[in-house]
């Protein structure tokens, strides 16, 4: 039963992804997205040093492009543009038509040089707003948070804390110092998903040589925890599909295909031990 369960749950999970890599509204934000530059490593390490905070960058035409204008005010944030330079150079050839005599033919080669660019942040930016395809965060309460939380942090391999992480991040996992961190504030059923994901990311992800690409990472950790909650009667599906859909590199939704293995194995590991340690638990609490 429990097999089966779990089957359904994994082609609700791939279902609903699919369905959001599909919609108008995906769509609408790809096409926005495609209007933003993919810079340089050296120029995301300028935009870092100017603006620490900054989140979506683009230049003041390109803000204008999409509704929204530069605030009086603000200064800009300086990278370096790429600027090619077509030239035309000089090569010595032999006219084969005549054997002695040498001529010049034109080869066109292009020279990179760089130049001073301002972009501005979306902070520093009014207007239309943007098409927003981030994750809600989950509001609702968990009626089973007072004996979940217990039991996840029993199984757990590294201890969990509550803290004010600085960003919008709800949680992490920290290879360096092994432990579990997650928001302070946010509500049970929000506090209790976060905690299962980063209990993934612990178990799939903690040797750093194994390490796989971002995103088959992301999928595995937010699947693994959406199968758990589904389990446990807690429906994340307004938050996982939107942010599994976004770490998705295509329309297939390739990284669940691949993970479903992985997916699968490590949520029924975590159920079946959670579901011991709330035994053991309640037992101990009847004492």
């Amino acid at each position: 039963m429990r097999k089966e369960a779990l089957e359904q749950t994994l082609k609700r999970l791939k279902e609903g992804v699919l369905e959001i890599l599909c919609s108008d509204k995906y769509m609408e934000y790809l096409q926005v997205m495609s209007r933003f530059h993919h810079y340089s490593v050296n120029n995301c390490i300028l935009i870092a040093m100017q603006r620490p905070d900054a989140t979506c960058v683009a230049g003041y035409s390109t803000w204008k492009s999409l509704g929204r204008h530069v605030k009086k005010g603000e200064l800009g944030i300086r990278i370096l543009a790429p600027c090619p330079v077509k030239t035309r150079k000089k090569t010595a050839g032999e006219d084969r038509k005549k054997h002695d005599e040498k001529i010049s033919d034109d080869s066109e080669t292009v020279i990179m040089y760089f130049k001073a660019a301002t972009v501005f942040d979306y902070s520093q930016t009014e207007g239309n707003p943007l098409p927003s395809f981030g994750p809600d965060e989950l509001t609702r309460e968990c009626e089973q948070y007072e004996v979940l939380m217990p039991a996840i942090g029993a199984i757990s391999s590294v201890p969990i804390r509550f803290d004010d992480i600085p960003g919008n991040a709800k949680g992490y996992f920290s290879r360096s110092n092994h432990e579990i961190v997650i928001q302070s504030g946010m509500s049970s059923a929000q506090t209790v998903k976060t905690a299962l994901h980063e209990l993934a990311h612990s178990i799939l992800h903690a040797e750093k040589e194994k390490a796989k690409d971002r995103y088959q990472v992301e999928t595995e950790a937010e699947s693994v925890a959406f199968v758990i909650c589904t389990h446990f009667g807690i429906d994340t599906s307004d938050y996982s599909f939107p942010y599994l859909a976004g770490w998705s590199s295509s329309a297939e939704g390739t990284e669940i295909m691949e993970a479903l293995d992985t997916i699968r194995r490590t949520a029924g590991s975590v159920i079946s031990d959670l579901e011991f340690e709330i035994q053991r638990l309640g037992e101990r609490e009847a004492l």
